[in-house]
């Protein structure tokens, strides 16, 4: 590795140079929540350039993305090519030499008649199994409500001015009323924050796990379309229980 950096902040433009040896190269950017740098909270972008070529640029993206490349200050020296060696004479094959005649073949003695088997006795008729009798069907299960828990998804919270993205062990780490008490909390961590007995919808903005990445949504996402499915996404319900159509009061 000739080359890495982290912890960058929020809106702030980065110019890094490097002077790297002649070669081929791999950068990768990675993102811990999942969701890149832009657009589902902000603008953000890269650009990677070469001898004054950009090779890859971009900003939406999961967890990571790489991109190879070639080049550096230094040409390398020519490699020389190997001289093919001269033919070697192959050795002429020797003449056949005459293989020795075959004697002739042993009478066999003959084999003696079969001995006749006896008869195989007719087969007795088998009892036919009597058809199958169905089963009842079993009915569906009915769902019942959920318990009261706090969801496991993160979320977008506003915190002492700026947007964060925690999750409910957050919340019960230290000063807990004061950040159940911020807008949608409660209702994403109602375990935590003692809300059970009230079945809301958090306002809050959750991470969801959803066809191959991580995207940032809210309850109303959830009721849009394939409410069934995005509801079955594990935290989904307990963040969303009236749009989930789980709440057990």
């Amino acid at each position: 590795m000739v080359l890495e950096g982290n912890n960058y902040a929020d809106d702030t433009l980065y110019n890094i140079n490097e002077c790297l040896e002649f070669g081929c190269y791999t950068f990768t950017i990675y993102d811990s929540f999942g969701d890149g740098i832009c657009c589902s909270n902000g603008q953000g972008s890269y650009e990677v350039t070469v001898d004054g070529s950009v090779v890859k640029s971009g900003g939406e993206f999961t967890f990571s993305e790489t991109a190879q490349f070639c080049g550096g200050s230094t040409t390398p020296s020519p490699v020389a090519t190997p001289q093919t060696p001269a033919p070697v004479a192959t050795p002429q094959t020797p003449a056949p030499v005459a293989s020795p005649k075959t004697p002739s073949p042993v009478a066999t003695p003959q084999t003696p008649a079969p001995v006749a088997s006896p008869k195989t006795p007719s087969p007795v008729a088998t009892p036919q199994t009597p058809a199958p009798v169905a089963s009842p069907k079993t009915p569906a299960p009915v769902a019942s409500p959920q318990t009261c828990k706090d969801s496991s998804l993160r979320f977008r919270v506003r915190w002492n001015g700026n947007m964060k993205t925690r999750d409910c062990t957050w919340v019960s780490n230290k000063a807990t009323i004061q950040r159940c008490n911020v807008d949608g909390v409660a209702a994403a961590c109602s375990d935590t924050c003692g809300t059970c007995s009230t079945c809301a919808d958090s306002t809050l903005r959750i991470k969801v796990p959803w066809n191959g990445g991580i995207k940032t949504r809210d309850c109303i996402w959830v009721g849009n379309r394939a409410t069934i499915q995005r509801c079955n996404v594990p935290g989904v319900s307990d963040a969303c229980p009236v749009t989930c159509g789980v709440c057990s009061n």
